[in-house]
């Protein structure tokens, strides 16, 4: 497009579009010049206000004389001039590589040029750049922590070990990864991906927190890892698992470290949501764990007690009573049971009826009350014939009780003995692999490659997908312990606000309530100092606002916002320790 300004001097003309804005600049230049004036310059400098929130923007240089001197003579002039403008907007830091620069000589005029004044005017440059700036927080956040991913390219069908720039360890089995559709990777090279989010300044350029379901975490770290072939995002292939190291940042191995894996936002949002996993995190990987199936040492006692419990104990007689042969129903004998008020109603007829009614039921169940019976008889009899077997045992066992019990003694010993030899073999085997298995950790020895003492000192997991993982335990503190903070919200624009605990490695997010339009963070504890920072995007231009406090020293926060370029935004938040 093409901008023609009339008067003299420079013009700014800017067109909203959601998220595109377009400006225009004039400069003029002397007869047969084409060095800037310090006029020029001036009016140039604007471009840095108007871009100064810009996500990215083209420029677009218009180059243009007077019709003095001859026509090929003014193309070239007006091509010199256009380089001045450009070298000019590169020395303000502007972004030139991909302009366009057009020369039109005397072409296109906005003047006659019949005055010395209408030739001013129509040796100038004008400068057309078209502006694209973030109009959601979303976008914002995610421009923050743009450029901090790694590329590794690696070999599927071997197995690989990747240590990644901020110490993360991946050890990848031999071809672990399978297509979205299941089926193998015939690619012969992938692409693995991992960014590495260690510290919070990381956390919140990345537009990280540390929460599982509104519950707050302590964290020891996140990473993100992806892998890529033939066009698309791989995972791992059913039952393998990708070794991951994350580095200890100061102090000890903790214990309580869990396995989180991220998960979508429960409020709707594009933040991560942490979901634990019940995996505690190891000092070493699977490789080189010290074993702890130590051979448990038999028991004299044990094999004793359990031969002397095959020794007969006296029967206990027996509960069952002897069935009696159902007898057969008859009918003058048939009786019927009667309310008050059928005593007084019922008539002979109507009662004779009821009793053949009963009659007939109870032939009809005759045969199987004896069926039963001869079940139960047959059940009698068993049960007395192993009375009458154990008792006879019993009776000849107490004839020779204490030489039965000096056999089942001398076997149970004899046993114990043989069970003895055979632990003795199994904790020599397991002492020879504890030192072997120390070794291996000592030296850092596995499959793909040695790691040293200092690979040593990091979390350990086997995880068994791909993308965001977080090492973190859950911050417990007693309810009566915590409160909410608040924010009051004064306008429309979508904010995000987290709270940075200095004390501990913790970050949690505020969310807006639907119903009050306030900010609400989760019960947080209370007395706790923190750093409350907060963005938000307004028509283009991002704000920032930055608070210490205290929880629980005010009942509400009415945050002050300033404006703030995404590099001015990034350094405020690698300033975070």
């Amino acid at each position: 497009m093409r901008f023609y300004l009339l008067f003299l001097g420079v013009l700014a003309n800017i067109v909203l579009n959601a998220q595109t804005q377009q400006f225009s600049y004039t400069v003029f230049f002397d007869t047969e010049q084409h060095v800037l004036t310090a006029e020029a310059r001036t009016q140039l400098n604007k471009a840095l206000d108007d871009l100064k929130y810009a996500d990215t923007y083209q420029i677009q240089i218009q180059a243009f004389t007077d019709n003095q001197g001859e026509n090929s003579y003014n193309y070239k002039l007006a091509q010199r001039r256009a380089v001045s403008v450009l070298d000019y907007l590169s020395t303000l830091g502007l972004q030139t590589k991909t302009s366009r620069l057009e020369s039109f000589g005397e072409d296109n005029p906005v003047s006659d040029n019949n005055s010395p004044e209408s030739r001013q005017k129509n040796r100038r440059v004008d400068v057309l750049i078209k502006a694209q700036f973030v109009n959601s927080i979303d976008a914002f956040v995610g421009k923050l922590g743009e450029g901090r991913t790694q590329h590794y390219t690696i070999d599927p069908t071997q197995a690989n070990r990747i240590f990644a720039q901020k110490g993360t360890l991946v050890l990848l089995p031999a071809n672990s990864f399978v297509l979205p559709n299941g089926q193998a990777v015939s690619a012969k090279e992938i692409t693995l991906s991992i960014e590495e989010d260690y510290s919070l300044s990381d956390m919140l350029l990345a537009g990280l927190t540390t929460s599982s379901s509104s519950k707050p975490l302590i964290t020891a770290g996140m990473v993100n890892i992806k892998a890529i072939a033939q066009g698309q995002e791989l995972k791992l292939a059913p039952g393998v698992e990708m070794g991951l190291g994350m580095p200890i940042q100061g102090g000890n191995f903790d214990k309580d470290m869990e396995l989180f894996l991220g998960g979508k936002d429960p409020h709707g949002g594009s933040r991560v949501n942490w979901q634990a996993t019940r995996r505690r995190a190891a000092p070493a990987p699977k490789e080189l764990r010290l074993p702890n199936n130590r051979p448990r040492q038999p028991r004299e006692y044990d094999f004793v007690n359990a031969q002397m419990a095959e020794l007969p104990k006296q029967p206990t007689l027996p509960k069952n009573a002897k069935p009696n042969y159902p007898r057969l129903p008859n009918r003058e004998k048939t009786t019927v049971g009667k309310t008050f008020l059928q005593e007084i109603f019922m008539s002979k007829a109507a009662e004779e009826v009821k009793k053949d009614e009963l009659y007939a039921e109870r032939m009809e169940n005759y045969p199987k009350r004896v069926a039963k019976y001869k079940k139960d008889s047959t059940e009698y009899v068993k049960v007395w014939q192993i009375y009458r077997k154990d008792s006879l045992a019993y009776a000849d066992f107490k004839r020779n009780a204490q030489q039965r019990y000096a056999e089942a003694r001398a076997e149970g010993l004899k046993k114990y003995q043989e069970a003895l030899q055979d632990y003795q073999v199994d904790l020599a085997q397991w002492e020879k692999d504890m030192v072997d298995r120390r070794e291996l950790y000592e030296k850092g020895y596995v499959s793909s490659g040695n790691l040293d003492q200092k690979a040593m000192n990091r979390y350990f997991f086997e995880v068994n997908s791909m993308g965001w993982i977080n090492c973190d335990k859950f911050w417990n503190v007693p309810e009566d312990k915590k409160t909410e903070m608040a924010f009051v919200d004064n306008d429309e624009t979508e904010e995000s606000i987290m709270l940075v605990f200095k004390s501990l490695p913790s970050i949690l997010p505020v969310v807006k309530n639907a119903d009050t339009k306030q900010y609400l963070s989760a019960p947080v504890p209370k007395g706790m100092e923190v750093k409350i920072i907060a963005i938000k995007v307004d028509q283009g231009r991002s704000m920032m606002a930055v608070k210490d406090t205290k929880v629980g020293e005010k009942a509400q926060y009415d945050l002050v916002y300033e404006p703030k370029t995404l590099k001015e935004i990034q350094a405020e938040l690698a300033k975070v320790n």
